[in-house]
Parts: structure tokens; sequence; C-alpha cells
């Protein structure tokens, strides 16, 4: 009876420090958000002090044509992320929730309303490209680095065919009104870019 406990015990710490419950509870959080009118993005209800919403809409959807990829893409990233670093992927969800948000706010006068993961989403990708371009275990794989640089040049124009356009190229219906705010995306690069430069920087530190 000792021995099964202490194999329970091991088996929760384990799953604690590895397992990916951050991204299961995060993924979790905005399903079932939905699409709660007091959690997404209102430019008047900001400025009211409702500040909440800069960092709640990002898991707020406005339907399931919205919804699902924007979810499973989180879901996907955060999976590897998580199992990279934990730190890495709570700091890069955290920043780009705030970089996003606020630059919608200051920035896009325009958007009355926001919301959706999908920008968050850019800058977990962006994070784990550099990661992945950046790892000495990549390297040693033939053809592996090449086939990250294309992945990379794919993400990079892509968001530039979206700032350009207007267009989602992944989800070009996001439903009746849902429209792609491309600004918010190249928000979210930046702030996943930032995040990893500061990661790499503090690694460089530690060793």
């Amino acid at each position: 009876m000792i021995t099964s406990q202490a194999e329970g015990s091991d088996w929760t710490t384990t799953l604690l420090r590895r397992g990916p419950w951050l991204t299961a509870l995060l993924t979790t959080l905005a399903c079932l958000a939905g699409a709660s009118p007091r959690l997404q993005f209102d430019r008047d209800a900001v400025w009211a002090g409702e500040w909440w919403r800069v960092l709640s809409a990002h898991f707020v959807h406005y339907g399931s044509a919205h919804a699902i990829g924007d979810i499973v893409a989180f879901f996907g990233w955060g999976l590897v992320i998580e199992a990279v670093s934990r730190r890495l992927f709570a700091t890069t969800t955290f920043v780009a929730c705030f970089v996003v948000g606020l630059g919608v706010l200051s920035l896009c006068p325009e958007a009355q309303y926001y919301a959706g993961l999908s920008a968050i989403d850019v800058a977990l990708a962006t994070v784990l490209l550099l990661v992945l371009w950046m790892s000495p275990r990549v390297r040693e794989i033939p053809g592996a680095r090449f086939a990250v640089g294309l992945f990379a040049a794919g993400h990079v124009l892509k968001t530039l065919y979206e700032l350009r356009t207007g267009m989602a190229i992944l989800a070009p219906d996001l439903g009746v009104d849902v429209r792609l705010l491309p600004a918010a995306h190249l928000f979210g690069a930046l702030a996943g870019a930032a995040v990893f430069v500061v990661h790499r920087a503090g690694e460089r530190r530690r060793r």
C-alpha cells in the first residue's frame, strides 16, 4: 500500500513537472469562455475601466468557425513549446496577450470589438520556429534547418499577405460579421520574437 502511494505521488509529480497542464488549462479556458460579451475586447468598456478585457478577449470566440482553428492551433503550439520550456510558453502567452491587446487598443482605433487566440497563435508559432532554428539538435539533422527555414518563410509571407489583403489564409470564413484584424497578427509576431530574444539572452547568462 505504501509503495502504491509512493508510485502515485511520483506520477503526480512527473505530470505537474513535465505534463502540458498549463496548455490544457488555458485551452479549457478558451473552450469555456465561448462568446461571452463580458470577456471580449470592447473599446468603450476598456476605457471605462474594464481593463481585464485586454487579456480575456483572446480566449473569447464569436462562433465555431472562429473558434475551432484558433483553439486547435493554440493547443498544438502549446504542447510543443511547453515540452521545451513551460516558462517560455507561459511568458510568450502572457506577453503576447498584453502586447496584442494594448496594440489593438492604442493603434487600431477602427476596432471597436476584438476577440480570438489567432494573434497568440502567431506569437507561439514565431517562438517555436526561432527555437527550432537555433537548436543544435536541429542543426545535426540533415535538411532539418532548411525545412524550418521554409516554414519560417511561409509564416512571414502569411503575415504579410494578411496585412496586405486583410484576409485570413487558413480561415477565410470566420463567420457572419467577423473579420480579420491583420495588425493583431503582426503584434503577435513581434511579441513572440521579443520574448525569444529575451529568453535566448537569459539562457546565455545562465551558461
